[in-house]
């Protein structure tokens, strides 16, 4: 009795500090809490605080406002719950809270928040497959994807205060697409990891159609994270098939679905190096994960055009568990990015490579 009545008066006291727009009070006393709910008992009252709240429409407006204010954080957290084995263990009406949160932070929570629905083509060719020169000149098959791909509009990419990075979609990626097309026996039976996979699914899609059964998708941006899971249900894949979820470089280990020493036989991933400090988080990544006998593949732009790529590229080099192959993207390959919806991330004077790296 004692414990409940003590609830009831929080529950209350927190009514009151969101009617009255206590911002501070409200940040602190429940999404904090949620994101601190170090046991199941603690999630469940966090959520069912959190609930109470959305249900009083003069609560309502703060509680949305500091939700906002923690947006990636929460994101992160709620999708780790949804991920492991804690979604199962709450209420009904806990779940439910999770996805009506999880809802509003990714696509209600901003009115000025539009979408954009593009069609993307993209298909096999043999100046792709060229680049991988292991392989034989072509296996005599073309294979193309058209899917519409539904990304942030530009004016609501421009309002954004927080890094616009995972929302975009990079000329890379339709390259590294067009590049997994053209060589399936890479990824034929075998599961596919993509790290930085961004808000499309594109490369994790074109992977899951040329045999690779089982493909995860990462980012550390929960919110791209969001937007591919969406994407890859829209292109008609189940979770068996193809699953996005958030992974950060730093805490490999903190991801329910790497679990503990697993490791992929193939790892891709576009536009990885972007600033000075993730060469070493991505070396420490593919050792971590590139499976022995492994490769990953690359496409990235180059040092000029990029921080630390050229930091990378010796890292690669010296590290005596990888052999390390950087080729060129050829001109015709780019000069198909013009006339595309890349295109405005990409100018003539950029120039590309392709790392395939092997672990010994």
């Amino acid at each position: 009795p004692d414990a409940s009545r003590a609830t009831r008066r929080r529950s209350a006291a927190l009514t009151m500090a969101a009617q009255r727009g206590d911002l501070d009070f409200v940040h602190s006393e429940v999404v904090q809490d949620l994101l601190s709910s170090a046991s199941l008992p603690r999630l469940e009252a966090a959520l069912v605080h959190i609930q109470e709240l959305l249900d009083d429409s003069g609560a309502r407006r703060s509680l949305e406002t500091a939700l906002l204010a923690a947006r990636t954080t929460l994101q992160r957290r709620l999708f780790q719950v949804m991920g492991g084995s804690e979604i199962a263990e709450l209420s009904e009406a806990s779940q439910g809270t999770v996805d009506l949160v999880l809802e509003f932070l990714s696509s209600g929570s901003q009115e000025n928040r539009k979408r954009a629905s593009v069609s993307v083509q993209v298909a096999s060719s043999s100046v792709a497959r060229a680049l991988l020169p292991f392989l034989p000149a072509t296996d005599g098959e073309q294979r193309s994807i058209n899917v519409d791909v539904n990304i942030w509009d530009a004016r609501s990419l421009a309002a954004r205060k927080c890094s616009k990075v995972p929302l975009l979609f990079w000329p890379c990626s339709r390259m590294l697409a067009e590049l997994v097309l053209s060589a399936p026996e890479l990824f034929d039976g075998k599961s596919v990891l993509e790290l930085g996979c961004g808000c499309h699914g594109l490369v994790a899609f074109a992977a899951s159609q040329v045999g690779a059964p089982f493909v995860l998708a990462t980012d550390l941006c929960a919110e791209a994270v969001f937007d591919t899971a969406a994407n890859l249900s829209g292109y008609g894949l189940a979770e068996s098939q193809a699953l996005a979820c958030v992974l950060d470089w730093e805490r490999i280990d903190d991801c329910d679905h790497v679990l503990l020493d697993m490791q992929f036989p193939v790892i891709v991933g576009s536009e990885l190096i972007h600033d000075s400090d993730m060469p070493d988080m991505l070396m420490a990544a593919l050792v971590r994960l590139l499976a022995p006998g492994g490769r990953a593949i690359i496409m990235q732009a180059d040092a000029r055009f990029r921080y630390g790529v050229e930091e990378f590229q010796s890292r690669l080099r010296s590290e005596p568990r990888f052999g390390v192959e950087i080729v060129p993207v050829p001109a015709e390959m780019v000069d198909r990015l013009s006339g595309t919806n890349s295109e405005d991330l990409h100018s003539e004077v950029m120039t590309y490579s392709l790392y395939s790296i092997v672990m010994h």
